[in-house]
């Protein structure tokens, strides 16, 4: 019986659990018959062999794969925790935690990611930059308390609490100086001196669901590296959480934010901290105007937003904290976004390999009543068409190369427009900016400059789509008439429906665009650095001299007049002024490379350290090729591997019969493979059941 999602039908993580220990007892079931009848995996080049000539280094037990695809079903969600500075990203953390462990301030604060994971003895490991030279270092917790002061040393900025400013002189303390030092970048931030802290500590609830947590630094603070991090964190991740609070909600800065890495994320989990700090009756109203300015402003849809007072949780106010609707949504959210698919994806891999193996033995049975003349003729035969099978296979790969570069021709026409389309664009934006906004321009830009190259993209998809379609169909056809001549009309059905998870699963058409380019044009974008006159507040994409950064610092303070509101009737004036300027940097020439922010983010340039900086159009072909290449290396070891596992079973076979003795060795053989068939033919059974009712829960 299928299972049907609806909104009583919802996954729990016991139900959860129990499908996963359900899978893992198949693999493992399938890994034990799989290593008693010695089953290799081969993906060695294609040549007539004999079985004491295989290289030992491209061997593979099928067993061991089994076991391992089982063993990584075990591995932890990830979870980001993201969102502006000064949201309760860290309180809210340590209320899911139920334990005082990371370090919260009214200013810029996190600096570094910290991946939270459940261990014991309770310690923390930091990794710095490869640059620093410095190695990895390890920290042991003496008590619970320890732990969490001595981890601020190496993931918080500010290092001091808000009231202790001033030492018994009144001057300035040293940790305050500090953080001044570091506003004004004469001291370099956590983030640029540390790679990712990792804390082993003693919690039930990433313990109980398997989870790790991962503190990302605020977003739209002064430290431009903590955003750099944030952005590198997400696309590793199996969800993420939003924070926001009621006041102001959602901010534009954090909707630009949001824009800029929709294309990475399939969902994400919304959670309003300090629900405590409004009326109980305003929350509803609350949360639907946060969800109305993200679907309108940003066209992502809110599925998941919950309302809660992390406070409220660590001073044990349960029923008042709202935890008690967060916390279980929060499990379902991990588990039908990612878990479901995780499990199904191990599914489909023990009744792929189920499959083969059921065919393996019904060989094995009937090579009982062959002769050994049959079985030699058999493998000359295959030997004979190996020869043939390696070079229709290099064709194809030939093949593969030239229609790639069709296909980035066609996904590259038309590119040449597209620095005028971003200016028009971006100059839109910066109209629509008022001077508050503008002093964070890189904010509001970035998600506009990526969204122009793939809207344009979008628009050419179609067109290359169907090439890539096309090559697609091709290479399917061409390996089922390769293998042919020595696969069972079995074998041909099961190979032609796995083919496409085979072949497919490195990069689908369907969100090539939407995922793959979109992740690369993000990357490139927050990469690169945008100065001149928005060297504060557009790091983005353009790198200048930092004799020109100052200089720019200067015109910044006098057009906006630091955080005083300008007299009226120059408002109009300076905004003016500062939109201006914006534009006529973005249309300079760029490290000497005579073109502008404009035509280099398209074409890319050599900034003044001698780097090549990517632009779109390399960042295009460099993802088609990739695709182009995984297609081949896929190609050639599903070849290999049919070939060669054809040849290994018949030498099996043909070592079998020459080492057997008696009827009685024929008669146990028989019985063997009868068994092996019988608990294959049970397994398989069972897999597709939960197959299925994994799939139709996955939508």
């Amino acid at each position: 019986m299928t299972i049907k999602r609806t909104s009583t039908n919802l996954l729990n993580l016991a139900q959860y659990k129990q499908w996963k220990a359900k899978i893992q007892s198949l693999l493992n079931d399938l890994a034990i018959i799989a290593d008693n009848r010695g089953e290799m995996l081969r993906t060695h080049e294609l040549d007539t062999y004999d079985t004491d000539d295989l290289p030992q280094s491209n061997l593979e037990p099928l067993s061991q794969l089994l076991k391992t695809k089982a063993s990584t079903l075990d591995s932890p969600f990830r979870l980001a925790v993201v969102g502006h500075f000064c949201r309760g990203k860290s309180t809210l953390i340590n209320a899911m935690l139920n334990r005082k462990l990371l370090t919260g301030d009214l200013r810029p604060n996190t600096a570094t990611s910290a991946i939270l994971r459940y261990g014991n003895p309770e310690r923390f490991r930091v990794t710095f930059k490869s640059n620093s030279g410095k190695k990895p270092e390890e920290y042991f917790a003496k008590s619970p308390e320890n732990l969490a002061s001595s981890l601020a040393q190496f993931t918080s900025e500010a290092t001091v609490a808000s009231d202790a400013e001033l030492d018994e002189h009144s001057a300035i303390s040293t940790d305050a100086q500090k953080y001044i030092d570091l506003m004004q970048g004469k001291e370099e931030s956590l983030a640029q001196l540390i790679d990712i802290v990792e804390v082993w500590c003693s919690s039930e609830f990433l313990n109980s669901n398997n989870i790790e947590i991962i503190d990302t630094p605020g977003l739209g603070s002064v430290f431009k590296e903590h955003k750099q991090v944030t952005l590198n964190i997400i696309p590793q991740v199996d969800a993420t959480i939003f924070v926001v609070q009621p006041d102001p909600g959602i901010s534009k800065r954090e909707a630009a934010f949001i824009d800029l890495i929709k294309e990475q994320v399939a969902n994400i989990f919304f959670v309003v901290t300090k629900a405590d700090q409004i009326a109980k009756e305003e929350i509803p109203e609350m949360v639907d105007f946060i969800r109305d300015v993200v679907k309108n402003t940003v066209g992502f849809p809110v599925e998941h937003i919950y309302p809660v007072s992390a406070l409220n949780a660590l001073r044990g106010h349960w029923n008042e904290s709202g935890f008690s609707l967060f916390m279980p949504s929060l499990q379902r959210f991990l588990i039908e976004n990612n878990g479901v698919g995780r499990l199904l994806s191990a599914a489909r891999v023990a009744r792929g390999y189920c499959d083969q193996m059921m065919i393996y033995v019904e060989k094995d049975i009937k090579a009982q009543s062959q002769s050994l003349i049959e079985l030699y003729d058999e493998r000359n035969k295959i030997n004979v068409a190996t020869h043939q099978i390696k070079l229709q296979k290099q064709e194809l790969i030939d093949t593969i190369d030239s229609r790639i570069q069709e296909i980035i021709f066609q996904a590259l026409h038309g590119l040449e427009s597209m620095p005028g389309k971003i200016r028009k664009n971006v100059e839109q934006q910066i109209d629509s900016l008022n001077l508050q906004q503008l002093e964070y321009a890189d904010e509001f830009l970035q998600p506009v400059m990526k969204d122009t190259v793939i809207c344009w993209l979008r628009e050419n998809q179609t067109s290359f789509e169907k090439e890539i379609n096309r090559l697609n169909h091709r290479v399917k056809q061409e390996v089922k008439d390769m293998l042919g001549d020595i696969q069972s009309f079995r074998e041909q059905q099961i190979f032609d429906r796995n083919f496409e998870i085979q072949l497919n699963s490195p990069i689908s058409t369907n969100n090539l665009i939407s995922t793959s380019i979109g992740n690369d044009i993000v990357k490139m974008l927050t990469s690169m650095k945008i100065t001149g006159i928005v060297a504060n507040f557009i790091g983005g994409l353009i790198d200048v001299s930092s004799e020109f950064v100052g200089g720019v610092k200067k015109l910044i303070r006098g057009l906006f007049g630091g955080r005083k509101q300008p007299p009226q009737p120059y408002q109009q004036e300076r905004l003016h002024k500062a939109r201006q300027k914006i534009r006529e940097i973005l249309l300079a020439e760029v490290a000497n490379s005579k073109k502008n922010a404009y035509e280099v983010m398209i074409e890319g340039y050599i900034n003044h350290h001698g780097q090549q900086i990517t632009g779109v159009r390399d960042a295009i072909e460099e993802i088609f090729q990739d695709w182009g290449r995984t297609l081949q290396e896929s190609i050639s070891n599903l070849i290999n591997s049919n070939v060669n596992a054809t040849l290994n079973q018949l030498n099996r076979q043909i070592q079998q019969l020459e080492n057997q003795t008696s009827e009685e060795d024929l008669k146990n053989n028989i019985e063997m493979y009868r068994q092996q068939e019988q608990h294959l033919q049970d397994l398989l059974r069972q897999i597709c059941t939960l197959e299925a009712n994994l799939a139709a829960f996955n939508g």
